[in-house]
């Protein structure tokens, strides 16, 4: 509920809360996914839970803070 103001934030993990504008890439099968971010050399883990949520901010961005590829990518992994 803290984060409502601000939704370019997102917890995808417990332990990670990430800017979505800098996702490059969703990587890995369900429930293993990964994030690959703008200018940061490590993958972030998805939690389980989080997958769902993750692609319905990344296909909606309300911001218009994604590229068309990662847009595209949230697309095809829905599917």
């Amino acid at each position: 509920n803290q984060l409502r103001p601000f939704p370019e934030f997102f917890r995808c993990h417990r332990s990670y809360l990430v800017n979505l504008g800098t996702v490059r890439r969703v990587s890995g099968p369900a429930p293993n996914q990964l994030l690959e971010l703008e200018d940061f050399p490590e993958s972030i883990p998805v939690a389980r839970g989080q997958a769902g949520p993750l692609l319905d901010r990344l296909q909606a961005d309300p911001t218009g803070l994604f590229s068309p590829e990662t847009r595209a990518e949230a697309d095809g992994r829905r599917r």
